[in-house]
């Protein structure tokens, strides 16, 4: 017996009515308002628990894991207030930015004079740090060492804020140590914090790191940016303009290393090389790209900030070789003080095969593989409405950077086993 084909009466409709098959939208295009519009009150509602529903699976059971087992909390603190003193001699002393900038042409073509053009930056000091490392350390080379006038030497490195009792400001919430190197916020002595919360591990798990950052502009006479780049290296060799191809070993230098061979203005094969390659790298810098065959750029951030003060209120003259770009009331004058939050997600740091699950990770795990380990990069360049002014014939003039910073990194972890 076979099968029979069962056909169904399309049911008259009533006069005036017509019929439209559904067919619902690959995707709905327009603003929230216009998309709001379309979906009726209803659907507003729909729309918006349907956006929460695709949140990040990982966000989700850390948070779940983090209400059921519990966890740690580190927070660091990095600062710099562009002195040079021994109050700045102390655990979470940063390094300075500092960036040279060349500010009017050198000499006139067909002279002896060596021709630099405006623009050229001639020094750049930068900040390199690992964001997700719950750790004193700063990045996966060697930390610098700032040289103070008494003729102390001191290695910068974050510092924890009130980790006991001991420390200043005991009525604040005390903060954990994790692994090995982490030692207080201003303190004078290099003495690892002895933690407590030491348990038999295999790896340390940082479910969120938030950095919030603060730059403060010294200068009353030129107006400044700072870019802050995510960069995954791609090798740890680069080949310098001194003509070495050299490993990477000072994190505040090496951009400076990429683009200089010097920073002498009077030096003809020095001011070439800034002419030619150096700008070109710093106008790259300008619009969120580094040199790619060494960096893998992840995000970049601009900063702009304003003079300090206006020249209304500003007492006395110019450093010298700085000259003045006078405010008008169109100019709308940028602030000085900016601030700004970047949010990290999870990252588990497991321990290599010489380290014992019955001690805290040490530093091994990011210096081990830099390659692996994303660094953050903060750098300072002058604002380019500020390189170029009329009226300077001096030569060699030049303006250097001055941006206070204060960094605060707050890590969220746990110490498990496998």
């Amino acid at each position: 017996m076979g099968l029979t084909k069962t056909r169904f009466k399309k049911m008259p409709l009533s006069r005036g009515l017509t019929y439209t098959p559904f067919k619902a939208p690959r995707s709905i295009s327009g603003s929230k308002l216009k998309i709001y519009g379309k979906l009726g009150r209803m659907g507003q509602s729909s729309f918006l628990n349907m956006s929460k529903r695709r949140g990040s699976k990982t966000s989700r059971i850390n948070s779940l894991e983090r209400k059921i087992t519990g966890y740690k909390i580190s927070r660091f603190r990095l600062v710099n207030d562009c002195s040079n003193n021994p109050v700045m001699r102390m655990i979470g002393a940063g390094p300075k930015l500092t960036t040279v900038t060349l500010l009017f042409p050198v000499g006139t073509p067909a002279s002896t004079a060596t021709i630099n053009l405006p623009g050229q930056v001639s020094d750049m000091q930068q900040l390199t740090f690992v964001p997700n490392w719950p750790g004193s350390k700063l990045s996966s080379y060697t930390d610098t060492t700032n040289t103070f006038p008494n003729g102390d030497h001191f290695t910068t490195r974050f510092g924890l804020e009130f980790p006991n009792q001991t420390q200043l400001f005991a009525n604040l919430p005390y903060n954990s140590a994790g692994v090995v190197n982490v030692v207080p916020f201003g303190e004078v002595t290099t003495n690892p914090i002895v933690s407590s919360q030491l348990v038999n591990h295999s790896q340390i798990k940082v479910f969120s790191s938030v950095i919030n950052f603060k730059f403060t502009n010294l200068s009353a006479f030129h107006k400044y940016d700072v870019h802050i780049f995510d960069v995954i290296m791609r090798t740890q060799e680069y080949y310098d303009f001194d003509g070495v191809c050299k490993t990477m070993t000072n994190p505040t230098s090496m951009i400076e290393e990429l683009m200089l061979s010097g920073s002498l203005l009077t030096n003809d094969t020095q001011a070439m090389i800034r002419n030619r390659y150096s700008m070109q790298i710093v106008k790259n810098i300008r619009r969120g790209k580094l040199p790619n065959k060494i960096f893998k750029v992840m995000s970049h951030k601009k900063i702009s900030l304003g003079r300090c003060k206006p020249i209304t209120i500003v007492s006395g003259a110019p450093d010298t070789g700085t000259v003045y770009i006078a405010n008008s009331v169109q100019d709308h004058p940028l602030p000085s003080v900016k601030t700004w939050t970047k949010r990290y997600g999870q990252k588990i740091w497991y321990k290599g095969p010489c380290d014992t699950d019955t001690a805290f990770a040490g530093d091994d795990l990011i210096t081990d593989h830099p390659q692996k380990i994303m660094h953050t990069v903060v750098l300072t360049l002058l604002a380019e409405t500020d390189i170029s002014v009329p009226g300077g014939t001096n030569l060699g003039q030049t303006s250097t950077s001055k941006v206070a910073y204060e960094i605060n990194k707050t890590c969220t972890w746990k110490i498990k086993s496998l």
